[in-house]
């Protein structure tokens, strides 16, 4: 039987808020079929390729394509940790001047069985190795009314896994605004079948201080009649509620978020929300599809005379 697995991170002991330390979900889904593999780490689950042997002691679907990125360039200023009061953290991304993006299941605290309060969620955009150059905790967060209490079970639950993290400051004046596209399954499917590449970002477990991009994946399959998208990217626990990006005309639009991976009879694939499933809340919020803003350029000091 397949099991599907969120991401949020479950490993790691230290973040900008206090020590983190998180309590993972293992979830088991009904027996779906895709004919199509991949990543819990990995663009593709293969056995003794030269890849790995030239990395002995990683496991064979290890993301070895992911890269570090300067998270003090735009977009990825605009991406951040979402940090759990010390005991845990995930991805998320700025699509509003105070709206964040995330999955459902990161604001869930499993050890009480309640949401977290808001105040207790605290996100840092631009992270990297314990420098930031602004964080805010959360006023308020909307979680998907249609998602179920954890632990979630069904394709339903997973399709659902989105919430909006509303901020007490406007971090995305000067981190930048990530913009958004609602691809439907059409698009999608185009997508797939003209290779273009994708990119999946977030902080995953085994690097949590680092911004970490797969740049080179592809939209793979469909899950619930095409309300999942299944993708090639590789992720790890940390990556939940990161963004899956496309880059249209030269700017970066966000078009999914990370909730999980799902593993089936022929392999292992990556699980994301496609955005579609979340715009209307986001217009409600005043967040425009298409729309991105690039971080305000700090002020410089005037120049002055002797």
């Amino acid at each position: 039987m397949p099991t599907c697995i969120d991401t949020h991170n479950t490993h790691d002991t230290h973040n900008p808020d206090p020590p983190s330390r998180t309590l993972a979900r293992l979830v088991r889904g009904p027996a779906v079929r895709f004919g199509l593999l991949l990543p819990f780490c990995v663009a593709m689950c293969v056995s003794a390729s030269a890849e790995e042997a030239s990395h002995p002691g990683l496991p064979p679907d290890y993301p070895l394509s992911r890269e570090e990125v300067d998270t003090g360039r735009y977009p990825w200023s605009a991406v951040g940790r979402v940090n759990l009061s010390g005991r845990g953290h995930c991805t998320g991304t700025l699509v509003g001047e105070r709206l964040v993006i995330t999955a459902a299941h990161c604001l869930w605290n499993s050890r009480v069985q309640r949401w977290w309060p808001p105040s207790y969620v605290h996100f840092v955009p631009g992270y990297q190795r314990d420098t930031f150059p602004d964080h805010s905790r959360a006023k308020a967060f909307y979680v998907s009314p249609d998602y179920p209490t954890p632990p979630v079970t069904t394709d339903a639950a997973f399709m659902n896994d989105w919430a909006l993290i509303e901020l007490e400051a406007p971090l995305g004046i000067r981190a930048g605004i990530v913009g958004w596209l609602p691809l439907g399954v059409e698009a999608w499917r185009k997508l797939g079948s003209e290779e273009l590449s994708l990119q999946v970002a977030g902080y995953r477990a085994d690097r949590s201080h680092v911004l970490a991009v797969d740049d080179d994946c592809h939209a793979r399959a469909f899950v619930a009649a095409g309300r999942l998208l299944g993708h090639h990217c590789a992720i790890l626990f940390g990556d939940s509620g990161g963004p899956l990006l496309v880059e249209v005309d030269g700017s970066y639009q966000l078009v999914g978020v990370t909730t999980g991976i799902k593993r089936t009879d022929s392999g292992t694939i990556g699980i994301a929300v496609p955005s579609v499933r979340f715009a209307k809340a986001l217009e409600a919020r005043g967040s425009k599809s298409g729309l991105g803003q690039l971080p305000l350029a700090p002020e410089q000091p005037e120049a002055s005379t002797p």
